[in-house]
């Protein structure tokens, strides 16, 4: 059998403007691969028709992963295809749901943050947010209590409101593909509403509930997080601490978990994130976004990190001011490493671990340090290209159109010729000089 790529096969299996629409998209790319391969494809009757009824848009469809800028600059007599290539297709709602100081909100903003730097188009919307601009912020733990008829109506509304406008938002633009819903969303009756609601705007739903049974991860919650709720900010944190607390015993007396015993919630797509994330439960994912959504939400912390940056020592070619290259620590360098060393000795560090390049003296610097140490690709000097091994001073002679008064390797959208410039990365998180 020839060797071929997905791309070739794609290409040379492409419909063109002229095909007859009725010849069954499974027999055309059987006689194309047939005629590349010079084996015909052997399939049973009842395989070729479950085959045809199952594929026939999957064919179509992979035509879509061929990137946008072949069909522009293609020249042959490729027909591009009725339908451009999305990572979504639908419009979704992603629903918070779990009690209040569970890091809810933190995951929402994060999310959608992560959902919009992806290219995908998403916004948070608050029932918090519609609470306080329908009542005010001096609301004490009372305005929660189940039997507090007037809270409830308002709290209602609230919900109402962020759906409401949500939903329009969604409505506004086809570039406008997800909804990260905000709110306690704590019982069973409060999600059928909700997924009544996605249902009757044919918005696709995905809950994700942050569940907290350790009571040091809470507490970290509580001290860290909802003295700047805007619910708080005329109260004092003593005060604040006990009205929360109030507040909080009041939910709970409601709060139901998602669970498999409530048939809705048995079809629903959902992950639970237990104990901000040592443990995961995931239901019913459906789709490239909802999958995608787990495997960010498995790979963020909601508790506070340090993270420390740091250079590497001096190396022989600092001293000779060469671009570039791998080179060992001087012996300025190594005094360095070993104050870094005294200096994480001195801080309250546990389970340190370091992520440095391959670079010689970035590996030798990190010997010193306490804990494992991991070595990164990405953590590597920019491509010099052209450049590599010279001299900085030598830059100027030799490539004096790039290199001008007002710009030069520090530059971020400087570029060596031949090679990268600090405007190619996105994140850069190198530990080199002129980073």
């Amino acid at each position: 059998m020839s060797s071929i790529t997905v791309r070739e096969f794609l290409r040379s299996t492409s419909f063109s403007e002229d095909s007859d629409d009725s010849q069954d998209p499974l027999e055309f790319v059987s006689s194309r691969f047939a005629n590349l391969n010079k084996d015909p494809i052997i399939t049973s009757p009842k395989a070729k028709e479950f085959r045809r009824k199952k594929n026939s848009q999957c064919f179509l469809r992979s035509q879509e992963t061929i990137l946008e800028h072949e069909y522009k600059y293609r020249t042959d007599n490729f027909a591009y295809p009725r339908v451009r290539p999305h990572y979504i297709h639908l419009t979704h709602m992603i629903i918070m749901v779990g009690l209040p100081a569970r890091g809810k909100t933190y995951i929402a903003r994060k999310l959608c943050r992560y959902l919009n730097w992806c290219g995908i188009s998403a916004k948070v919307v608050s029932a918090g947010h519609y609470r306080r601009e329908n009542a005010g912020t001096d609301l004490t733990h009372e305005f929660f209590e189940k039997g507090n008829v007037i809270g409830a109506k308002i709290r209602q509304k609230s919900y109402e409101d962020a759906l409401n406008d949500g939903a329009s938002w969604l409505k506004e633009s086809d570039k406008h593909q997800v909804l990260i819903y905000d709110a306690t969303n704590a019982t069973k009756e409060r999600r059928r509403k909700v997924l009544e609601f996605c249902e009757a705007n044919e918005i696709m739903p995905f809950f994700i509930e942050s569940i907290c049974y350790d009571m040091g991860i809470i507490e970290t919650f509580l001290d860290e997080l909802k003295f700047y709720s805007p619910d708080y900010i005329e109260m004092d944190r003593e005060s604040a601490r006990k009205d929360f607390e109030a507040r909080l015993k009041h939910y709970e007396k409601e709060y139901e978990e998602i669970s498999d015993k409530c048939e809705i919630e048995r079809c629903s797509s959902y992950i639970k994130i237990i104990d901000a994330g040592k443990q995961y439960l995931v239901n019913g994912i459906e789709g490239y976004l909802q999958s995608h959504i787990v495997y960010y939400l498995m790979n963020i912390h909601t508790q506070k990190r340090s993270l420390y940056i740091t250079m590497h020592g001096e190396c022989e070619h600092n001293v000779d001011q060469k671009v570039g290259g791998s080179s060992g620590l001087t012996e300025q360098g190594v005094k360095f490493a070993e104050a870094l060393k005294r200096y994480t000795e001195k801080e309250p560090l546990k389970d340190l671990k370091t992520w440095t390049s391959p670079a010689k003296g970035c590996i030798e610097t990190s010997k010193f340090l306490p804990g494992t140490s991991e070595i990164w690709r990405n953590l590597n000097y920019l491509d010099n290209g052209e450049c590599h091994g010279m001299k900085f001073g030598d830059l100027q002679q030799k490539f004096p159109s790039v290199f001008t008064s007002c710009a030069g390797p520090l530059d971020i959208g400087w570029r060596y010729p031949g090679g990268e410039s600090y405007e190619d990365i996105h994140t850069l998180g190198a530990c080199h000089h002129g980073a």
